[in-house]
């Protein structure tokens, strides 16, 4: 019952006994179950001053701010725990355990966070920078950055690179239990099958996508939503407009709150040609309306 445990310490204002618990069970909560919600109200409550002498919880953190899209937060913390480790690094008594940790991982969060705001050219040279720098960093890092390079290869359009570095990172994170970072990987997949042409392999890589995330993340919510959007997409090129249908109305909300752009496009592609096709012109182009005034947002931002 960690996550009772540490509420404990937090309520009781024992900062340095949560951080040291947080230590070691922070990366878990962001790591295997998403998107860190706990993480992120303990944050709030334990005062700077203490964070600042636990990093690896700060960085934690910003793992965890990458996936709840808060662009100020995550900026304004990251930048300033790049700081921290600057500092760190010019203090003989530091921790280089901890300084080489997060000398490690910060690029690894700014690609994370570039890749899941859609910036994706140049991210697969920059990853296998990261690798060639940080050979024995930690699987999940690394899987990290291998599904970071398979997106960079999704943008390039070099599918079969692609489908390489997801089963790397997927190897990766499994050698690690990391259930959040396999289930990135077989998002990436499921889309790069999709760019292919290749219908039939993206249905049945997002059928064991979804299987995986309801077995392992129990139906977490952002990645149910991605891989259901492929579904949808090729359930309607295969003509089975009833599951194509279903599939759209049991979408989470996630979607629309966090989706990257190349789930909105086809979801909401996906909705007005399901419309049209029932004669129902004013609700598809109502759609396409929708699609086009998500993508310019999301331009602004």
């Amino acid at each position: 019952m960690v996550d009772d445990a540490i509420d404990c310490t937090v309520r009781a204002q024992e900062w340095d006994v949560a951080c040291r618990w947080l230590v070691r069970a922070a990366e878990d909560a962001a790591q295997r179950r998403g998107d860190g919600a706990n993480l992120m109200r303990w944050m709030a409550a334990i005062p700077r001053e203490v964070l600042d002498r636990y990093p690896l919880v700060r960085l934690s953190h910003v793992f965890s701010l990458a996936f709840n899209h808060s662009t100020v937060e995550f900026e304004r913390e990251l930048v300033d725990l790049e700081a921290l480790a600057a500092r760190l690094a010019s203090e003989p008594a530091a921790d280089r355990r901890v300084i080489d940790e997060l000398l490690c991982a910060l690029p690894v969060q700014r690609m994370m966070w570039e890749g899941l705001h859609d910036e994706g050219f140049g991210l697969r040279a920059r990853a296998d920078a990261w690798l060639d720098r940080w050979p024995d960093a930690r699987a999940h890092y690394r899987g990290d950055v291998l599904n970071v390079a398979a997106f960079g290869c999704k943008t390039d359009g070099d599918i079969d690179s692609g489908l390489d570095y997801c089963n790397r990172g997927e190897a990766a994170h499994e050698s690690d239990a990391g259930h959040f970072g396999v289930a990135w990987s077989r998002v990436l997949r499921t889309l790069l099958l999709l760019k292919r042409g290749d219908f039939g392999g993206a249905l049945a890589s997002a059928d064991a996508g979804l299987q995986h995330v309801h077995e392992r993340l129990r139906g977490y919510a952002e990645h149910t939503a991605f891989l259901e959007s492929v579904r949808a997409a090729v359930l309607y090129e295969f003509d089975d407009i009833a599951a194509a249908t279903q599939a759209l109305e049991g979408q989470p909300a996630a979607l629309d709150e966090r989706g990257g752009a190349d789930f909105l496009l086809l979801t909401y592609l996906t909705r007005a040609r399901l419309e049209f096709r029932a004669s129902r012109p004013e609700e598809g182009f109502a759609a396409l309306h929708l699609e086009i005034g998500r993508a310019s947002c999301r331009e602004r931002v």
